[in-house]
C-alpha cells in the first residue's frame, strides 16, 4: 500500500499516520504474525474479529 510514494514522502506519510495511533507507530508484519499465531493456538476461539490496528478503530 505504501509503495506508491518514495523516499522522504513515504517517510513523512508513515510518520504522521503513527501520531494518530494509541499506540505511536505504524504496524509492523510481526504484528498481524503475533496475531496469527495466537488464533492458530487457542483451539477455544471461533468466529471473532480480531482487530489488529493499533487502535485505529478506537480514533
Amino acid at each position: 500500500m505504501w509503495e506508491v510514494l518514495a523516499g522522504a514522502a513515504k517517510q513523512e506519510r508513515l510518520e504522521q499516520h503513527a501520531r494518530r495511533l494509541p499506540v505511536g507507530r505504524v504496524g509492523l508484519p510481526a504484528d498481524i504474525g503475533h496475531a496469527v499465531l495466537f488464533l492458530m493456538g487457542n483451539g477455544f476461539t471461533t468466529g471473532e474479529t480480531l482487530h489488529v490496528d493499533g487502535g485505529h478503530r478506537l480514533v
